[in-house]
């Protein structure tokens, strides 16, 4: 399993790491009182938690990154429960039992704030170089004008025959901006300008979980563009990570087996859609 993240008060994430514990279940509420933590799978939960509890907030807050092998071997049990019991359909958030947390399970701390009602991190992929490895990677969102989306299947390795954005590591020294477009034209012949950026996913393999034993953590840090086809040729790339580009109505891509960047670029693109005019 992947890295859960829990978003913290500053003020009560140093005195975590001071205590060599965490106390805290959510924003103002103990562990001891609520009987678990709260904790999000990944980012796009947190977002979630962060607008609905945290939108107020104007003090320093933390991303916490932690690791669920860590807190196993600490007797902390994680289970994946919906907010309301009377409600089964509502979505999944871990919740961690066991007592309060380890500070030791957490594997890097992201500084964090509020701005407009959402969470901000600012650049993670700088702060998390502190206390991991980290592969930096550039996807695109591509759409034709019949509202497609453009994906590459992968080839090899564990999501073989998985389709996922087209995209991949920043190369040098490469920017997202630029490798993007280099990645794109790539695995799918054609060229493409970016037409804003749409998000930074992280996703955090664990020590154990990572096939390189024994290296610690790894972060990946995945940036997200819009963009739009401005020439080239759709064809499959040579030699690659993938082996087919193909163009996907909305209502295929609900039916092929992707790879979860897929649903989280899309959630992502759906949020930060320019609204028309009159709309």
């Amino acid at each position: 399993m992947p890295a859960l993240w829990h978003l913290a008060r500053t003020s009560d994430w140093e005195k975590a790491a001071a205590d060599g514990h965490y106390a805290m279940s959510t924003r103002g509420r103990t562990v001891d009182e609520v009987g678990f933590v709260h904790a999000s799978f990944d980012l796009e939960q947190v977002g979630r938690v962060a607008a609905a509890v945290y939108a107020d907030v104007v003090e320093p807050l933390t991303l916490l990154a932690v690791d669920p092998d860590v807190l196993a071997d600490a007797g902390i049990e994680v289970r994946a429960e919906v907010g309301d019991a009377a409600d089964p359909a509502q979505e999944r958030y871990p919740h961690l039992y066991g007592g309060r947390v380890p500070a030791a399970a957490v594997v890097a701390a992201l500084p964090a704030r509020m701005a407009g009602g959402q969470l901000q991190v600012d650049e993670p992929a700088d702060v998390l170089r502190a206390a991991m490895d980290v592969r930096e990677a550039a996807y695109g969102l591509v759409a034709d004008d019949a509202g497609r989306t453009l994906l590459a299947r992968l080839t090899g390795g564990p999501d073989d025959g998985l389709w996922t954005l087209p995209g991949g590591g920043l190369e040098g020294d490469e920017t997202p901006e630029e490798a993007v477009v280099r990645e794109v034209r790539e695995e799918t012949g054609l060229d493409v300008e970016r037409d804003g950026k749409v998000g930074v996913d992280v996703i955090v393999i664990t020590a154990r979980e990572r096939v390189s034993r024994g290296v610690g953590p790894i972060a990946g840090v995945r940036h997200l563009y819009r963009a739009r086809v401005t020439g080239g040729a759709l064809r499959p790339e040579a030699d690659g990570s993938t082996d087919l580009a193909a163009w996907h109505a909305p209502e295929e891509v609900e039916r092929l087996c992707c790879v979860e960047l897929v649903d989280v670029g899309l959630r992502l693109l759906a949020r930060t859609a320019p609204s028309r005019p009159g709309a």
